[in-house]
């Protein structure tokens, strides 16, 4: 379809201004929906590029461009959202400059996800968490805090009220504010969890062995502060820190021969912030989702854990995420209310 001419003798084609003109009509024609045959017999019709038909066209290509404005838009809002949702779980992975500490961190959480999941169906399948007689006090009652959240929001769930109700809603609240009351607690629960995974499965080397549990006794100092400042706003006394924990923190210093108090004071600081980091847009049921999905499935794939909730634990785990949703919609709506 495109004109060309060739000297006697020579296989090369020379294409002119003409053969310009053609691909332009060709790419046209292509791009508004035209066959090929469709395409020829427009070419070969002079008496068909009118300017009434070329008016058409233009009309036809700026629908076009239009959708694929569309599209992209869309195309975009999917990637950030799965990019949003997976900073759930690799939030902090992207500040390692070594890779195989960022899968060491996407492993640590995707433990942490799997016995998160397997507390709350244990607390909504059975009453009472088995491990919770045998944690000390404070471990224990939280534990039994949440057992009677979990409790309640069941019977909620079977009696078919609504995840924004407000009595779904008020029972989110009084979670929230005990969370606050005793984050440390919550966190020190967590940090057990976490180190109790055997390095091995977390793709640490015997090399890196040792540095991995000075690491850990330097978090067990930090979980222990948190645990015995209980609220958010305690925890960030650094200077107390320093003051209560001064002996094991000279211990750990003379250890490993250098001054870690900031390294220490780092960590305490960044857990802290965890809570302000829920944002209105985390809050989007589908980032909150993904995000918790996508640790269930490192957990699957880094810990050999084949475990999966049944259809009625999934939908039970539906109902309370759609509550938590709301119910930090609720909290940004709020001028008065609390900082999550």
């Amino acid at each position: 379809m495109i004109p060309y001419t060739t000297e006697d003798g020579s296989k090369y084609r020379d294409y002119g201004d003409d053969a310009v003109v053609a691909v332009k009509k060709i790419v046209i024609l292509r791009d508004v929906g035209l066959s090929v045959k469709e395409i020829k017999e427009a070419l070969n019709n002079h008496s068909y590029f009118t300017t009434a038909m070329w008016n058409k066209h233009i009309e036809q290509l700026k629908e076009r461009m239009i959708e694929a404005q569309r599209h992209f838009e869309e195309m975009i809002h999917y990637a950030e959202e799965l990019r949003d949702s997976s900073s759930m779980v690799l939030r902090f992975a992207e500040e390692f400059d070594d890779p195989s500490e960022s899968r060491i961190y996407t492993k640590i959480m995707a433990h942490v996800f799997s016995k998160i999941r397997s507390f709350i169906y244990s607390l909504s399948q059975d009453g009472i968490l088995e491990s919770s007689t045998s944690q000390d006090e404070d471990i224990s009652d939280l534990s039994d805090f949440f057992d009677v959240f979990i409790q309640r929001l069941e019977r909620f769930h079977d009696k078919g009220i609504a995840p924004e109700a407000i009595e779904v809603q008020q029972l989110l609240g009084t979670l929230h504010q005990r969370l606050l009351r005793y984050y440390g607690t919550a966190v020190y629960y967590i940090y057990t969890i976490i180190k109790d995974i055997p390095p091995k499965d977390l793709g640490i080397s015997e090399d890196d062995s040792e540095d991995y549990a000075l690491f850990l006794e330097m978090f067990d100092i930090c979980a222990n502060w948190f645990r015995y400042a209980k609220s958010i706003d305690a925890a960030l006394d650094m200077e107390m820190f320093a003051s209560k924990f001064a002996s094991e923190i000279k211990a750990f210093d003379e250890k490993v021969e250098e001054s870690t108090y900031d390294a220490m004071a780092e960590i305490i600081q960044d857990v802290c912030k965890l809570p302000s980091q829920i944002s209105l847009d985390f809050a989007s049921e589908q980032k909150f989702k993904y995000g918790f999905e996508a640790g269930m499935d490192w957990a699957k794939e880094d810990l050999n854990d084949p475990s999966d909730l049944s259809e009625e634990g999934k939908a039970f785990e539906a109902y309370l995420f759609s509550a938590i949703k709301e119910y930090i919609h609720s909290l940004h709506s709020d001028p008065s209310s609390n900082e999550i």
